[in-house]
């Protein structure tokens, strides 16, 4: 038998894209390799509630906790926080919302089951598996950051990474209401965190082209907070994870002669945060479309795209920052009237309407470049 689409991964966004698939009426097989669907976990597990309703996800019991905000702390300690009146982001357990997913998609799912290979037949590919193969005229890589399969169909990965590590620490002293990020020389190039789940803490953070290793940055930052009386030696820890988060390329080719690349597989991550669940299930919700419709997967992202690049954006100006400008950044945070414009407008998806507000107020671009440029030039 030869299916439509095959889809090469069985985390949110291939399962999303499989779920849109079949509802429009595409036979589609789901092959992932593991044998079993969420694990491992390589994922700090925050996500926006409102980009969960904008991808149709209903509430579930993968939900450990809700946030209404987030604390920015330097280096030195200074503090601005973000906090809304309603609850912004759920903490959630990230192996059963994959798993919650995967029920909304009656489908077929293949489990254990890695492709190795590929060749294009004349009118579809033809996927190497263990003792086997599938037939499919599309196929669709959903992959994670892994792009070991991308040369069979004449596609390039990402080729640029945040590399993290994370704890789960039973016991640290947080407030449950707010995540905490930790800003400028603790994680270079990227950030810290601490998230409040139901009955510990994700305590964690990444790096980009840092001098010293991941573990060199966690072991600094579990020693800062210890010496805080944020939790103890003797504190269980429930669970450690690490692993590799692409970085946003705009010029990646994200479609070649019936193969195409999602979520994370493509480089579809906020650059400012490291998020790809919400933002890779609207592309892969745009890419199933494309593919009933065969319609362009470029021309139906480019939306999408213009968030990840605000997002990129972002990400090299901070990159610019040293811990001086985090300072600054702290007190243009507690400034009153952009705590209520972010309050209001903020969200953590998509950043292009704050953006637009912001350039539309000269007063509020004078506080801006008055406050981050202190120390650039």
């Amino acid at each position: 038998m030869v299916y439509d689409v095959a889809i090469v991964g069985a985390g949110p966004a291939g399962l999303i894209c499989a779920a849109e698939l079949e509802k429009l009426g595409e036979k589609t097989v789901v092959l992932e390799r593991d044998n079993k669907v969420g694990e491992p976990v390589e994922c700090a597990g925050l996500f926006n509630i409102d980009g969960l309703k904008r991808l149709g996800i209903d509430k579930g019991d993968y939900i450990l906790n809700e946030v209404k905000g987030a604390k920015f702390i330097s280096t030195s300690g200074a503090t601005a926080e973000i906090k809304g009146k309603e609850n912004k982001a759920y903490v959630v357990d990230r192996g059963e919302f994959d798993r919650f997913l995967a029920k909304k998609y009656s489908g077929e799912l293949r489990l254990g089951t890695p492709v190795t290979g590929a060749k294009k037949r004349a009118n579809a590919y033809e996927l190497s598996l263990p003792g086997g193969s599938v037939e499919a005229k599309r196929v669709i890589l959903a992959t994670g950051y892994d792009a070991s399969l991308h040369k069979f169909f004449g596609l390039k990965g990402p080729s640029k990474f945040i590399s993290t590590s994370q704890y789960e620490i039973e016991g640290v002293n947080v407030d449950p209401g707010a995540v905490e990020l930790y800003v400028g020389s603790v994680a270079p190039g990227f950030f810290a965190w601490v998230i409040p789940t139901d009955k510990s803490a994700r305590v964690g953070l990444g790096i980009v082209d840092a001098s010293e290793s991941t573990h060199y940055y966690m072991e600094a930052f579990l020693k800062r907070l210890k010496k805080e009386g944020r939790f103890a030696a003797n504190n269980k820890v429930v669970h450690k994870s690490g692993g590799l988060i692409p970085v946003f390329e705009p010029d990646i080719e994200i479609a070649h002669d019936g193969a195409y690349l999602v979520g994370d597989a493509a480089g579809q991550v906020k650059a400012t945060t490291g998020g790809g669940v919400m933002i890779g299930g609207l592309a892969a919700k745009a890419l199933a479309k494309a593919i009933h419709d065969n319609n362009s997967y470029s021309l139906a992202l480019m939306s999408l795209d213009k968030e990840l690049r605000n997002h990129l954006m972002i990400r090299k100006v901070l990159n610019k920052f040293g811990d001086e400008q985090y300072e600054h950044m702290i007190d243009f945070l507690n400034k009153p009237e952009i705590k209520k414009i972010i309050e209001e407008k903020g969200d953590m998806d998509l950043v292009g309407p704050l953006m637009g507000h912001v350039m539309k107020s000269p007063m509020l671009m004078m506080q801006l470049v008055k406050s981050f440029g202190k120390g650039m030039f």
